[in-house]
């Protein structure tokens, strides 16, 4: 967590590309252990708010980085922190689109996102 925190302040405001790539290299870059990318989002959400948090996501898809749905929770539940409800139905819809498969902890992090939202 420590290095991802760091990484973020280096990048400072820099694109949701950038960022994703910075993320990418400094956190192994292409290997097969992808674990860091859930703090990662995580992090980027609480520092960098929701939107910012699903570009950096769409940017890392675009280096191949396969979405599935813990990923797609990480990012809903990012933007039911920030009450954000409008962008996690979005999101949820576009896991649709993406054929990525929606389940119980997705459709809740929605339902909490809304929640939290109009709260």
């Amino acid at each position: 967590l420590r290095d991802i925190q760091s990484e973020l302040k280096r990048c400072g405001e820099a694109k949701p590309d950038t960022v994703a790539l910075a993320l990418s290299r400094r956190m192994g870059g292409c290997s097969k252990d992808i674990s860091w990318t859930l703090p990662a989002l995580q992090e980027l959400g609480r520092t960098n708010g929701c939107v910012t948090a699903m570009s950096v996501l769409d940017a890392w898809r675009q280096q191949r980085l396969e979405m599935d749905v813990f990923l797609a929770s990480a990012i809903i539940n990012v933007c039911r922190k920030a009450s954000a409800w409008v962008q996690a139905l979005q999101f949820l819809r576009k896991m649709g689109d993406d054929c990525v498969e929606r389940d119980t902890i997705t459709y809740s992090a929605a339902v909490s996102a809304c929640e939290k939202g109009m709260a």
